[in-house]
């Protein structure tokens, strides 16, 4: 998880690197403007984050190698086959966190969601 934390802090904590990585996806005519930011006090955007991040990693690596900063994980299958594995887990704990949330639900609708 530090990886994808720290390119991104790398690409939004500065103003200049934002902008130039929203010109490089808009330069690519790719569907997402942005990275999305991540807060460590909410969990539930760190699916969010791992989801955008994993869909954008080869425009992050070649972002990160044009500023001089290239990230050896991205070019490693075994840590992207892991971070791809990563982003699925949180993505159906994120689903499965929705679906246990809500008023007047009976334990039993409880139970079957998490079997």
């Amino acid at each position: 998880m530090s990886t994808p934390v720290s390119c991104i802090d790398f690409i939004k904590s500065r103003g200049l690197n934002s902008c130039q990585f929203k010109e490089l996806l808009n330069d690519l005519d790719l569907e997402y403007g942005d990275l999305v930011y991540h807060c460590e006090v909410w969990w539930l955007s760190r699916g969010n984050m791992l989801m955008r991040f994993y869909e954008l990693r080869d425009e992050v690596k070649q972002f990160m190698e044009m500023k001089g900063t290239p990230v050896k994980e991205l070019s490693d299958t075994k840590w992207l086959c892991d971070l791809a594995f990563m982003d699925d887990i949180t993505k159906y704990l994120s689903e499965l966190n929705v679906q246990l949330q809500g008023s007047n639900q009976h334990l039993s609708s409880l139970l079957s969601n998490v079997k």
